[in-house]
């Protein structure tokens, strides 16, 4: 996390170097194979909704509400990048090195 926070600071992005093809459609096609969100399923329905419910309309149901949740979760991500994308490239500088600090401050409490 210090290498990366690092990484914030010296970045300059005013010159991105990059080919930026991502799509709306590709990065929801990624999402399903996002292994954060195929961990956070496999640890939610076994433990949650397996020991109260039996049925397969029941898991049936939680899985569909968890499925929405993650589908609005990932459209709020969207959202919110959009609106922000234009003061984040506008304040550059300034949003790199509060990201780069509270990547800091993350280590920090993860080692206290």
């Amino acid at each position: 996390m210090l290498y990366l926070a690092y990484l914030m600071c010296k970045s300059h992005s005013s010159n991105p170097t990059g080919n930026q093809t991502a799509t709306f459609l590709s990065g929801f096609m990624m999402q399903f194979l996002n292994p954060k969100v195929v961990l956070f399923s496999w640890t939610v329905i076994p433990t949650f909704v397996m020991p109260h419910y039996s049925t397969a309309s029941a898991v049936t149901v939680s899985i569909v509400a968890l499925t929405l949740i993650g589908f609005l979760a990932f459209t709020t991500w969207v959202l919110f990048g959009r609106v922000f994308k234009s003061f984040f490239q506008k304040h550059n500088r300034i949003a790199s090195v509060m990201m780069a600090l509270l990547l800091v401050y993350a280590a920090l409490m993860i080692w206290l």
